[in-house]
């Protein structure tokens, strides 16, 4: 009977031989665990395995063990001193996980079933955890972000269930920007999925002496996110909770602008928003602190890209 350490180098190289024959990345760095979240993305549809995936059948959870295996095995090889260790639980279970040089402790197969479970992505997750370990800079770094037309609907994005938009298990986090009644009514959706690539609509009325033909301007594009608002947001993905208000103002005015958030965190689509304020807001816990400092940078962003456009258009 072949020992635990056998059995996940056996499972792993199964992963390592499906993905090489799927078309993935094999090459053993940790940027080829994009390629895992990849794989897993296009053999899962609304959590479950597609029928005609490489996932779908009795031994799913076996699959998903050699996923993890190989997860596993590519950190303990860009690692040094990283090993595998096993110890048994409170309810007499064997847990599996790695164990870093510095004492962190990381377990890829229950990420991987996590992953499965439409929760975060591993790419991001992993390299937050080793990146002081390795010489390897994150693959999602692309600053500034270059714009690709594109033509999406929104309703592939999110969907309204029980009163509250639930992001599709691609995505990680949705931002609706709107001016409200003024001159400009500028509206800026971004829409971010698990590789951190963007999904943009911004529409604004420019100057009113404009016949009113020309004096609208829409559009959608695609672009890799900022490099502030991607580290941002995996601060926030790296919380074992999110908790946030289901919305912040100090009053309200009808008209006024709004900011409506939808975050994927452990499987659930929270939904927040930001109205009117008289004062800035104070962090009262370690997910509000996150968030307000990501909507500064979203801040930021959107009036970028509107004065990007303004000026071409």
């Amino acid at each position: 009977m072949p020992t635990l350490k056998e059995a996940i180098q056996t499972q792993s190289e199964w992963t390592k031989k499906v993905l090489k024959k799927d078309g993935f990345n094999i090459d053993g760095t940790i940027s080829s665990l994009i390629d895992v979240d990849r794989f897993l993305t296009e053999n899962l549809e609304n959590g479950e395995p597609k029928k005609t995936g490489r996932l779908f059948g009795e031994d799913l959870k076996t699959k998903l063990f050699a996923v993890g295996a190989y997860v596993g095995e590519i950190i303990i090889k860009n690692v040094n001193g990283a090993e595998w260790i096993t110890e048994n639980n409170t309810h007499g279970e064997l847990d599996i996980s790695l164990k870093l040089p510095n004492g962190t402790k990381i377990e890829p197969i229950q990420k991987v079933m996590n992953r499965f479970r439409n929760e975060d992505t591993i790419y991001p997750y992993i390299f937050t955890l080793i990146n002081e370990f390795i010489d390897e800079p994150f693959k999602l770094k692309l600053d500034p972000p270059k714009k690709r037309t594109t033509n999406f609907k929104i309703l592939d994005i999110r969907k309204i269930e029980e009163g509250k938009y639930k992001l599709n298990e691609d995505y990680i986090f949705s931002y609706d920007y709107s001016d409200g009644w003024t001159e400009r009514l500028l509206h800026v959706c971004i829409n971010i999925d698990i590789l951190f690539e963007c999904k943009i609509e911004v529409r604004f009325s420019r100057d009113y002496r404009i016949k009113e033909e020309d004096r609208y301007f829409d559009k959608q594009f695609e672009c890799d996110t900022p490099s502030e608002i991607k580290n941002k947001i995996l601060e926030i993905m790296n919380l074992e909770a999110v908790t946030l208000k289901p919305y912040y103002s100090h009053y309200f005015m009808e008209d006024f602008g709004r900011k409506i958030f939808v975050i994927n965190h452990g499987g659930v689509s929270h939904n927040t928003g930001i109205g009117a304020l008289l004062k800035k807001l104070e962090p009262e816990n370690p997910s509000e602190e996150l968030f307000f400092a990501l909507d500064d940078l979203l801040d930021k962003w959107h009036e970028e890209l509107y004065q990007e456009f303004l000026k071409e258009y």
